[in-house]
This record gives structure tokens, C-alpha cells and sequence, in this order.
């Protein structure tokens, strides 16, 4: 045989062998597929990418958590309580719907790895509370008029989340919220109509002369106030400010994200100190002073090239004296509502500061390592 006939034989020969190799099934391929044989399936998403969109939500959800919790536990009292028949009713409706959307919010956050233990926050304990003081038609006009309240406030907040949450899935949940809520307040204008309540009734109402200063709790309430709330209403009110500048400035992504967050919780808890305050017969307006303004005048006139080193570090300064404050001055509070604000808001705020702080981290870490790729470039 000649060395070519030898050559085409052994090629021949090889062929099949090739053939079967290229066939032999991957695990995890379809096996009804040829297509996907020799193909390695994509991996799927590990738990810590799944979850952090969902994670930058976590103020949020909590929020919704809370919220539903309320609204079954109101709803419950008002199934025992209420007088009349539609308030019942409605009652009813609160505790089978919110039921239902803690449960899709609890399914939610588990899937994610997040917390779903929540309590009520003290703003809301002191509403149920008040609830469970009344009975008769006072008790039936106090509900509804706090349903109209919470499904305001609850509507302009999931209308926001369906809108601007990071995660897909918390976008979606909050729309289909949004429905419900919408059905809620159209429900609660209707029965609130019935029993003389006017559909219209403000988010806040300032309350009766009569219903301020009842207890001693209130005057201790007005004397934590005096001594505190501005100093904390300004550095709210800072905070929302220079993150509503880094959310339109920001050039690092993660510094958006750090900056809306701190947007949506510095607006929450500044309503609940102005809430509390005017309960208390304590109205203001917050309002920066000179040191405040200087600190964000810093931020505004940072160029954009170093905008975001400016805005970390200007935030830094600040969550520090805020932690601080909080920790020396809030636990000094003689009201029990009072210290629960401040320490509610001391964790959330020590969780800002350490997320600022590893985005300043990163900053520096890059600002280095472009250093010194320019130093081994003028060397060459």
C-alpha cells in the first residue's frame, strides 16, 4: 500500500471516533436536544447577584412589610369595634388584601435573602394604640380618617417604587400594589363619605386644641422636641438635599444608588419627626443653618470629575456627627417615642455610613491604580 493509501485510511479510520467524542452528552444538556449536546449550559445566577437589586430596595419592602402589618392589625380591631355595617366591611377587605400582599412581600424578601420580621414603628404602634383607646361611631370616624391617611401616603409611595426600584421584581410587585391601594382609597372615600368624613381629608391634619398636651407624655414628647428636633430636622433635611444633587450628578452608578437610598429614607424619617412635632404642638419648618449650608454649597460647587469624591466624603463628615448626635444626645430623650425614633434611625444611618464609606474606598482604590498605569506609562 502506498504511504498516501495509508494516510486516507487512518484519516477514514479517525473519523468516526471524532464523531462520537463531538456527541458525548454534557450533564445538564438536553438529552432530547441533539442541539445542545457538547454545549455547556450557561450557570445560573448565584444567590448574591439574584439578590442585590433587591437589596438596594430593602427600605422599601420593609416599608411595605410594616405597612401591611398595620393595616391587618387595624383592620382586625375595627372587625371587633366598628358600629357600622360598611366600616365592617371595609375592615374586612383590609385584612384579606394586606393579608395577601404581606404574604407576596415576605415570599419576596425570603427569596432574596432579606429580612421579613418587621414591627410597626412607633408613629404606627401610637395609632393603634389611639384606636384602641375609642369605641363607637368615635372609633368608626378615627378609622376610616386614618385609612384615608395611610392609603394616601401608601399610593404616592408604591406609584414611586413601581417607577425607580433597582430589582425588576420589586418594581413589578409595587405596581400591582399601586391597583390595589388605588382600590383601597376609592373604597375607604366612599364608606368615609357615609358616616360624614370628608374624602379630601389632608395627609396630616394639625390636631384639636383639646386633643394636645392630654398627658405627661406629650409635655415630655414637646421638651425632647424643643431641645432636638431642629438639630435633626436640618440634618434630614441636608441629607435629602445633597442626594437629590448626587442623584442627578453622580458618575459612579453605585454612588446613584447610595444617594437614593438616603434620598428615600432622610425623606421618610424627616415626615415622621414633622408629623410627630405638629402632634405635639410643636410646629416647624426645617431649614439649614450656615454650617449646613456650607456643607452642601461644598457639594454643589464640586466639577463633575470630582463630584462623587466630594459628595462621599461631605456625606461622611455628616453621618458621623448625625451617629454621634444620636448616641449621645437622643438617648438623653425623656420621651419613650422620642429615643425609639432616634434608635431606629441611629441603625440605618450607621448602615449608610459604612456603604459611603466602601464607595470612598473604591474611589481611592481606582484613583491609585490609574496612578500608577500613568506612572508605568511615562516610564516606557
Amino acid at each position: 500500500m502506498s504511504i498516501r493509501s495509508v494516510i486516507v485510511a487512518a484519516t477514514l479510520a479517525a473519523a468516526p471516533v471524532i464523531t462520537l467524542q463531538a456527541q458525548v452528552q454534557v450533564p445538564g444538556a438536553d438529552s432530547n436536544n441533539p442541539k445542545t449536546w457538547g454545549k455547556k449550559p450557561l450557570p445560573a445566577p448565584t444567590a448574591p447577584q439574584a439578590r442585590s437589586e433587591a437589596t438596594n430596595d430593602s427600605s422599601f419592602i420593609r416599608e411595605a412589610l410594616a405597612g401591611s402589618l398595620l393595616e391587618v392589625r387595624l383592620g382586625g380591631l375595627a372587625r371587633s369595634k366598628a358600629t357600622n355595617t360598611s366600616v365592617k366591611q371595609f375592615a374586612e377587605r383590609m385584612v384579606t388584601d394586606h393579608s395577601n400582599m404581606r404574604s407576596q412581600w415576605v415570599a419576596l424578601a425570603t427569596k432574596n435573602g432579606l429580612p421579613t420580621t418587621t414591627s410597626l414603628d412607633p408613629a404606627q404602634e401610637q395609632a393603634a394604640h389611639r384606636l384602641e383607646q375609642l369605641s363607637g361611631t368615635a372609633f368608626d370616624r378615627a378609622y376610616m380618617t386614618d385609612m384615608l391617611q395611610d392609603h394616601q401616603k401608601d399610593l404616592a409611595a408604591f406609584q414611586r417604587e413601581g417607577r425607580s426600584a433597582d430589582a425588576p421584581e420589586v418594581r413589578q410587585l409595587a405596581t400591582t400594589g399601586t391597583s390595589t391601594i388605588q382600590q383601597h382609597l376609592t373604597l375607604a372615600q366612599q364608606v368615609a363619605g357615609q358616616i360624614g368624613i370628608k374624602a379630601n381629608v389632608a395627609v396630616n391634619p394639625q390636631p384639636k386644641p383639646s386633643e394636645k398636651f392630654e398627658n405627661r407624655g406629650d409635655k415630655d414628647v414637646r421638651e425632647d422636641l424643643k431641645d432636638f428636633v431642629h438639630e435633626v430636622a436640618d440634618d434630614h433635611l441636608m441629607q435629602v438635599q445633597m442626594g437629590q444633587m448626587a442623584q442627578r450628578r453622580a458618575q459612579k452608578p453605585e454612588v446613584k444608588q447610595l444617594a437614593d437610598r438616603m434620598v428615600d429614607d432622610f425623606t421618610k424619617w424627616q415626615d415622621r419627626w414633622t408629623d410627630l412635632a405638629k402632634k405635639n404642638g410643636f410646629p416647624f419648618e426645617p431649614a439649614l443653618g450656615p454650617v449646613h449650608k456650607r456643607q452642601r454649597e461644598r457639594v454643589e460647587k464640586a466639577s463633575d470629575a470630582n463630584f462623587d469624591r466630594i459628595y462621599l466624603s461631605t456625606a461622611i463628615d455628616h453621618l458621623q456627627e448625625v451617629v454621634s448626635d444620636f448616641q449621645n444626645e437622643g438617648r438623653k430623650a425623656r420621651s419613650a417615642q422620642v429615643r425609639n425614633l432616634v434608635d431606629d434611625e441611629r441603625r440605618v444611618v450607621q448602615q449608610h455610613l459604612a456603604a459611603a464609606r466602601r464607595q470612598q474606598e473604591k474611589l481611592n482604590t481606582r484613583a491609585e491604580a490609574s496612578g500608577k498605569n500613568r506612572g508605568l506609562s511615562s516610564n516606557k
